[in-house]
């Protein structure tokens, strides 16, 4: 309860005729949003749900068959699913002191046989190995004064036990050790010679990557939700290894591989909504453009690599079941947005840009555009604008104090960023998702919007120039690369004319073969429309487009429906959050063909996943709350 001085602020603001009169247009807009043709567009996914569940299709899909039980049965009983639990297990009571000896026997045979190697050959000294084979003896040192198991020293640890129990979701019990630990002293000297010697040959980093990635195998394996929390926080760093595309592919299979797994063996759950069926259907035309496609094998390579990534939607809605694994998933999400977003302001202080992706004689107050780890500024304002709508739900919807500095720097950074690529189709991505969020935030929030549109006009004096021209530059044909778009959408819309049926197919590769021919003289060379909806229209016909505008509509209509109907306050914003970023991206879509980077498109899907299983979450609590009333209503009228 408010008192004092904010008590008098509050009703002298409240009791003013502008404010009164904007918070009338408030409460108005709000009540034809619940009523009539609106209340259908924007808060009916739960009945569509219901008419769904009741389909013949509907228990189809969720019925049990035969051939599950048939292959849980198989799996648990399999061979090679008792091997590798017992390996794990194991390992897991080694003790520490075995451990140790293992470690430091590595790191003394590497040693001496790198030393013999250089006595032989000079030109054969390595310092990285050399440095990696100092680092295991060392390492071993401090072991060999514990006896613990491996496993109760993890849990005894804060911050390997906050790791493990709290982000990882291992049970209490997987850290018991029955008969203590385990392991032998002599075994572990001898193993150190193999792997000494395997040392010599490939590189001590590889040979503790690999071990780092067959522990995290396992960890996937037994909470496939780690995996997922692994994918989105590595996501933006994977440019540092080869084949970024690739190895982000492999990760979402292995986690999907994974939950299949845990859903035949009855240890998750999945109900299919209408929404899963349509995205799994656009999935499959993804799949049809690369076959029936003038891109040959490219066209296959790339739609296959689409229709892996587009799984990144299912398990956000498999996976994401609870409120904390949807935080955690929102804060890995977070931290990863403040990585890339420190690293693109230290690429500008630094000077570290490019002016490769801007019109130098129009912008000549604008040094270059930061790229952090994408490939271009277009790509980081598309992961920016997607994902700062969620930084923006924790940090205003999430209760722990400690974790706010860490929510509000990733916003603030990530705004920063965002300004620094300059990316108009961006910002106004951006600037589209902060009101709509704003709207959802609060009834209340119709004065704030308002506010800010007035103090707007005064504002702009005291804005940088620079990015007052840019943005007031949006189509300006004077612009190089608003003019070169112009002419793309034309050609391209030449080219959809004559293949609105069929498409030309998924991949650059088919684009370029077919777009020359419609292209404007010294514009015949384009990656691609430079426009999501056309992209789609070509590359999937109109059969394609159509189903893509029934998935936005049923996506739309589950987001506003949670917007509306949404109790749960942080599960209702990191849901809003999430419909926000795909707005933002899909009106940026308007100017730029946002899934031509893999990486931004498993991000967009997984966005989409997000906001779906919110609503999931948020509408299964409902569902409870509603039957433990009637439980108790009919327990007092029994009484």
């Amino acid at each position: 309860m408010k008192t004092g001085f904010r008590a008098w602020f509050s009703s002298l603001i409240e009791g003013s005729a502008i404010c009164r009169g904007i918070g009338r247009f408030g409460s108005f807009l709000y009540k034809k949003l619940g009523s009539g043709l609106y209340s259908f567009l924007f808060g009916s996914y739960d009945t569509m749900c219901e008419t769904f569940d009741d389909s013949a299709a509907a228990g189809l899909l969720h019925g049990k068959h035969r051939v599950g039980r048939y292959l849980a049965a198989n799996i648990e009983e399999s061979v090679y699913v008792s091997a590798v639990s017992g390996m794990m297990r194991y390992f897991s009571r080694l003790s520490l002191r075995v451990i140790g000896i293992f470690l430091m026997s590595c790191g003394f045979y590497s040693s001496v046989i790198q030393l013999v190697l250089y006595l032989v050959r000079q030109d054969a000294l390595h310092i990285t190995r050399g440095v990696v084979s100092a680092a295991l003896l060392l390492l071993g040192i401090p072991l060999l004064f514990s006896g613990k198991a491996l496993c109760t020293a993890v849990h005894e640890s804060t911050l390997w036990n906050a790791v493990f129990s709290g982000f990882c979701g291992f049970k209490e019990r997987s850290f018991a050790v029955e008969d203590g630990p385990t392991g032998r002293k002599s075994a572990a000297f001898a193993l150190g010679l193999p792997f000494g010697i395997l040392a010599c040959f490939v590189s001590p980093v590889w040979l503790l990557l690999g071990c780092i990635g067959l522990i995290a195998a396992y960890i996937v394996l037994v909470n496939p939700e780690c995996g997922l929390y692994l994918t989105v926080f590595a996501l933006p760093f994977l440019v540092v290894l080869p084949h970024p595309s690739i190895l982000l592919a492999l990760l979402t299979l292995y986690t999907t591989f994974a939950f299949v797994i845990k859903l035949i063996r009855g240890k998750r759950y999945f109900k299919p909504e209408l929404l899963d069926i349509l995205v799994f259907c656009f999935m499959a035309a993804m799949l049809l453009g690369g076959f029936v496609s003038y891109g040959g094998g490219q066209s296959v390579r790339a739609a296959g690599i689409y229709t892996i990534l587009m799984l990144g939607y299912f398990l956000a809605v498999g996976l994401l079941n609870t409120k904390e694994k949807l935080k955690k998933a929102a804060v890995a999400l977070c931290v990863s947005l403040l990585l890339v977003s420190l690293y693109g302001v230290y690429q500008n202080l630094t000077g570290n840009i490019s002016a490769e992706w801007i019109d130098t004689e129009m912008f000549d107050n604008i040094g270059g555009r930061v790229v952090s780890t994408f490939e271009n500024p277009n790509m980081l304002g598309e992961y920016l604008i997607l994902l700062l709508p969620i930084v923006a739900a924790l940090m205003l919807g999430d209760r722990n104090w400690t974790a706010k500095p860490t929510y509000i720097a990733a916003f603030a950074f990530g705004c920063i960023c965002l300004i620094y690529t300059w990316a108009r189709g961006a910002w106004l991505g951006f600037l589209l998702a902060a009101v709509v969020f704003i709207l959802m935030w609060s009834r209340r929030s119709v004065a704030l919007i308002v506010g800010g549109l007035c103090l707007l006009p005064l504002a702009v004096p005291y804005l940088p120039a620079n990015i007052v021209a840019r943005f007031t530059s949006i189509g300006d044909l004077a612009d190089t690369s608003t003019n070169y778009r112009v002419y793309i959408w034309r050609g391209s819309t030449r080219m959809a004319a004559d293949y609105a049926l069929t498409g030309v197919g998924v991949g650059e590769q088919a684009f370029n073969r077919i777009y020359p021919y419609y292209s404007f003289a010294g514009i015949e060379k384009a990656p691609h429309s430079h426009n999501l909806y056309l992209q789609i229209f070509l590359e999937l016909g109109i059969f394609g487009f159509i189903l893509f505008v029934a998935l936005l509509i049923c996506f739309l209509q589950s987001g506003f429906t949670l917007a509306k109907k949404g109790e749960d306050k942080t599960v209702r914003l990191i849901g809003c959050g999430a419909l926000c970023g795909v707005l933002a991206a899909l009106l940026q879509g308007m100017t730029d063909y946002v899934w031509y980077n893999y990486r931004v498109f498993f991000i967009f899907w997984l966005v989409f996943g997000i906001c779906s299983a919110a609503r999931r979450i948020d509408a299964a609590a409902r569902l409870q709350k509603r039957a433990m009333v009637s439980d108790f209503c009919a327990d007092v009228t029994l009484g």
